[in-house]
């Protein structure tokens, strides 16, 4: 099944559920909500950060530090 959520510009966006398991570390279900939510905006950072509801700023530093962390 896909999960629909409607944007502040009221389109909708629909995209399959995140599995996860039991025991799945927060940091790993928060990477997975973020890197879905920014390919079903197609890119867009600002419409991520909005429907996410975090700032602009936090957005760019956690894609930072998953671009750092998949280098090391």
């Amino acid at each position: 099944p896909k999960v629909s959520m409607v944007t502040p510009d009221r389109k909708i966006l629909s995209s399959p559920p995140i599995p996860f398991q039991v025991g799945t570390p927060m940091e790993d279900l928060e990477k997975a909500a973020i890197l879905r939510t920014l390919e079903a905006c197609g890119g867009d950072k600002q419409k991520t950060a909005r429907l996410l509801r975090i700032g602009r700023k936090t957005l760019y530093r956690k894609l930072q530090r998953y671009r750092d962390s998949v280098g090391s």
